[in-house]
């Protein structure tokens, strides 16, 4: 198992490689057994479990009287076409607690390569292990063997850096010259954030002068404090002095558009191994 970690989200990620294509006919009739066997799991948790906290790695421990509060377990299916590929997410949500699984299916190639499918497991803030449960279910149920997904260290920063990880996309409103609310959604770069961030006018300035070249709108004095406290929620300096993204704000959907590319390289990829 491979397991790496987006640094502008703090996201960590588990790869593993499939060895042949998934029946996704079989979901319509799993779902609830996936339910079922993830909340026997989290209630089965230990009275008490290690784990590390988002963003910052900090290891501390936690009461599993949590995982007996545990009641109600929501799973929710999306699937993307995207040419042959067909990408399903699974997000599983329970009190409070996000894990997400992105699979990456197709197309069947039929030649010597071994692996036909990509499972990339989005965690978040699980305080068991989802992942273990997720892979055995999916072993039984999709009768496939799941293997890891050897990744060399430069080829996973140059894919990711080919995905601008350091880049924020905010809906944000603002006021126009006839006083009526209008709806942006920026895609403003990591570079952008540090100039905000270095202006020599202060980081309002560097704000306002990117919107306004941007999109042409000038932002009122009274709007400036709002616009500028929502773009340094998505931003930390480092003990270096760089701006980092810590969030993207990227509804669901949406965000599979943006992993969407970096999944089907890293399928390639795993297919030429």
């Amino acid at each position: 198992m491979f397991d790496f970690v987006n640094t502008a989200s703090g996201t960590s990620f588990t790869v593993l490689k499939c060895t042949k294509l998934f029946n996704f006919d079989k979901f319509a009739t799993v779902r609830q057994e996936l339910s079922k066997d993830i909340v026997e799991n989290a209630k089965n948790a230990s009275r008490k479990r290690v784990f590390s906290e988002r963003n910052n790695n900090v290891y501390y421990e936690q009461d599993s009287s949590e995982a007996d509060q545990i009641k109600t377990v929501n799973c929710e299916w999306h699937v993307l076409q995207s040419g042959e590929y067909e990408i399903h997410t699974v997000e599983i949500s329970m009190s409070g607690h996000v894990s997400k699984v992105i699979i990456v299916n197709g197309p069947d190639r039929k030649d010597d390569f071994e692996t036909h499918a990509l499972i990339l497991m989005r965690m978040q803030n699980t305080f068991f292990d989802i992942s273990g449960v997720i892979k055995a279910w999916m072993t039984e149920k999709f009768e496939v063997t799941i293997g890891d997904l050897e990744l060399k260290h430069d080829f996973l920063k140059s894919e990711f850096d080919r995905e601008v990880p350091y880049t924020a996309h905010l809906k944000i409103q603002v006021k126009d010259l006839g006083g009526l609310l209008k709806y942006l959604t920026l895609g403003i770069h990591y570079d952008d954030l540090e100039a905000f961030a270095t202006h020599k006018d202060g980081l309002y300035a560097g704000v306002t002068e990117f919107l306004y070249e941007s999109t042409g709108m000038k932002v009122s004095t009274s709007d400036q404090f709002e616009l500028v406290s929502l773009l340094t929620n998505q931003m930390v300096m480092d003990k270096r002095g760089k701006v980092k993204i810590i969030k993207t704000g990227l509804p669901s959907h949406d965000e599979l558009f943006w992993i969407e590319s970096l999944l089907i390289r890293l399928t390639n990829y795993a297919r030429s191994c």
